[in-house]
């Protein structure tokens, strides 16, 4: 397993539905925004949302950290 650079965002608020962020194109712009910059990246970008907790993960490799630092 190669070593990855992770970020996680927790939120203890009242949670959203992500089902209905992720149908309706005027909503969850940002939430959007995230996932294909890290895509662009090679990163990936996991969002879980409920009642009382939201938890975003932002993963990046290392090494295309690395390369990204080097261009």
């Amino acid at each position: 397993a190669s070593d990855v650079y992770k970020r996680q965002i927790l939120d203890d608020g009242r949670g959203f539905d992500l089902a209905a962020v992720q149908l309706d194109p005027r909503r969850g712009i940002g939430l959007r925004n995230m996932r294909e910059r890290l895509a662009s990246i090679g990163g990936s970008f996991r969002i879980r949302s409920r009642s009382g907790l939201t938890e975003l993960v932002a993963d990046v490799p290392e090494a295309q950290l690395r390369r990204l630092k080097e261009a």
